[in-house]
């Protein structure tokens, strides 16, 4: 995983990205600190949900079609832990993403369109208001929030 930079007073937005492909993820993780974000990586949904409980990401993207934990059960995870970091599912099949997928992600990314356009869906993540229906958080998940 990389490490979180800070620049200055402000502090680039943190994304974890979560693909079961290691060659996806070193490209994103290149591209997206080009981009001036500070990246988190994970191999799979288990190591990535890791990965959430001990840093503050401001996002995640998460690739749909993984072995395991496929990335909606992983969004709907952290949507009941984590409720306001915001999700975009990414998917090289459209075919392949359930009708259930917008209840539980913020954005949908097809893979091999423009790196422009992903850089644009990740924008839209911070400015678009919560479409996803909110789901109260546990005691614990509030506390550790707190804590952090």
């Amino acid at each position: 995983m990389s490490d979180v930079r800070v620049r200055g007073n402000s502090r680039k937005k943190l994304l974890l990205c979560i693909d079961d492909h290691a060659e996806v993820l070193e490209l994103l993780r290149e591209f997206l600190e080009v981009s001036g974000f500070s990246v988190l990586t994970a191999v799979n949904g288990r190591q990535g949900l890791k990965a959430l409980e001990k840093n503050p990401v401001d996002a995640v993207l998460v690739d749909y079609d993984m072995p395991g934990m496929k990335g909606d059960a992983v969004a709907a995870q952290i949507q009941k832990t984590q409720p306001d970091v915001p999700i975009l599912i990414f998917s090289g099949y459209a075919a392949d993403l359930p009708a259930r997928i917008h209840s539980v992600a913020d954005g949908v990314f097809m893979k091999g369109e423009k790196a422009t356009a992903l850089l644009a869906a990740i924008r839209r993540l911070f400015r678009t208001p919560r479409k996803r229906p909110a789901v109260r958080a546990s005691r614990e998940a509030v506390r550790r929030r707190r804590a952090s």
